[in-house]
Parts: C-alpha cells; sequence; structure tokens
C-alpha cells in the first residue's frame, strides 16, 4: 500500500499594487527619465574620453576587432567634435575641441536634468 501524498499549500506573497495616477507614480517616470538622460550623458562623455586617448595612439589599429571599436568611436564622436573644429581652430598640434565639446556636454547635462526637475 502506497503512503498517500500530502499537498501543502504555500501562501505566496502578494504584489502590492502601485496606483496608476497620483505624483508618486509622475515623479517616479520623471526621476526614471532623468537617470536614463544623465546615464546617456555619461556614456558620451566616456566615448569622447576614449576618442581623446586613442589620438595618443601613432598608428590605427590593423586587428579586426581593435579598427571596429576605433572606427565606432571615431565615427560616434566625429558628428559633435566636428562641429567645435570648425569653430575653433587647432592650435598648433593641439586640438581644443574636445576639451570645449566636454564642457558644452556638462553644461548641457546641467540644464537638461534641471529643467526635468523642475516637474
Amino acid at each position: 500500500m502506497r503512503p498517500a501524498r500530502v499537498h501543502l499549500r504555500v501562501p505566496r506573497a502578494r504584489k502590492r499594487r502601485v496606483a496608476r495616477r497620483g505624483p508618486a507614480v509622475r515623479s517616479l517616470s520623471v526621476d526614471q527619465l532623468e537617470t536614463y538622460i544623465s546615464a546617456l550623458f555619461t556614456v558620451f562623455i566616456i566615448v569622447i574620453f576614449i576618442r581623446i586617448l586613442l589620438s595618443f595612439l601613432p598608428v590605427a589599429p590593423r586587428s579586426r576587432w581593435t579598427r571596429a571599436i576605433f572606427d565606432f568611436v571615431h565615427q560616434s564622436t566625429e558628428w559633435f567634435l566636428g562641429f567645435f573644429r570648425r569653430i575653433i581652430p587647432p592650435l598648433g598640434m593641439f586640438d581644443l575641441s574636445p576639451i570645449v565639446a566636454l564642457l558644452v556636454l556638462y553644461i548641457l547635462r546641467n540644464l537638461v536634468l534641471a529643467l526635468l526637475d523642475s516637474f
């Protein structure tokens, strides 16, 4: 004779329901938007710093993967840095456009986040 099976029911934790309306939900979404925009600015600033560091390499990389990374960094920042290169000419062998671009990015990031914070 087989023993009878005993089924134990374990109570599940109830999910908290969040109200769809009200200021708490609205501020949560604005906070998420602020975090997302801040992360985008931070990633672009890091890519510009990588571009600055890659500019010190005497020769472009020949490996397939390093060349792909080099091209990605160059193409993703050239549209922004090219704007400042047209305005600020290079001083001898020094290119000051990345420095000015980083300053403008920091100022623009603070303005956008302050604008979103006012909501």
